[in-house]
């Protein structure tokens, strides 16, 4: 095995523990209810099951021998977590922009129950980590994901890689939207519109774009 799968495999064991133990932190001591209504909460559920599956799935192709597994979870949920995690991104910005008190009304001296420290760092975990363990990820698997690409690309399926994608990563957070309204959630103003706008572009360019450029990668390669 080589210095790079050694990497990848600790790298990603590590991280899907960190996502268990957040997990379970915030479902056992903090309020069940309140953490649903942000969709931080989803996507970071999202990511834990991302992970299950790719450990499940990095498992299993081991002891057939294949990356037949594996294929299915890149093809189908790499890059739906991968869209999901920018819009986070994103749009958290656009919240601190329009209230920027929403850190600050968490900690002790606002009445909150955390210190000004813990809500930063926790900030951070939330909204920031997730996207960089992801680039890291990315780097430490990029053959395999750029062989998976190229199959769609030779069977001539690529733009269905692309569509199904996308679609479910809008799926995902028009979920959230049918069920809360961030205005409310988050004390902001956004409109409906330039929300959809944000979202899309993200899209566009952290999935769709991403696909393509690794797809014309393959070729570069051969």
């Amino acid at each position: 095995m080589t210095f790079r799968l050694v990497t990848y495999h600790l790298f990603s064991t590590s991280w899907l523990v960190i996502l268990f133990g957040v997990t379970i932190y915030k479902f056992i001591w903090t309020d069940q209810i309140d953490i649903l209504r942000h969709y931080t909460s989803w996507n970071w559920i999202f990511n834990t099951i991302f992970f299950i599956l790719e450990r499940v799935a990095s498992f299993l192709d081991w002891y057939n021998g294949s990356i037949s597994y594996m294929s299915i979870v890149y093809s189908y949920v790499l890059w739906v977590i991968q869209g999901s995690n920018w819009i986070v991104f994103w749009l958290v910005w656009v919240i601190l922009y329009q209230n920027p008190n929403i850190l600050l009304e968490q900690t002790i001296d606002e009445g909150g129950k955390y210190t000004l420290g813990q809500v930063i760092i926790g900030d951070r975990l939330l909204h920031v980590l997730p996207v960089i363990i992801f680039l890291i990820y990315f780097i430490l698997r990029l053959p395999e994901i750029i062989k998976i690409i190229s199959w769609w690309k030779r069977n001539q399926k690529l733009y269905f890689l692309l569509f199904s994608n996308s679609l479910t990563t809008l799926l995902l957070v028009g979920s959230y939207r049918l069920l809360f309204d961030a205005r409310d959630v988050y004390g902001i103003t956004l409109s409906p519109g330039f929300s959809f706008l944000i979202i899309i572009s993200t899209i566009l360019v952290f999935v769709d774009l991403n696909i393509l450029i690794f797809a014309n990668y393959n070729i570069k390669l051969k």
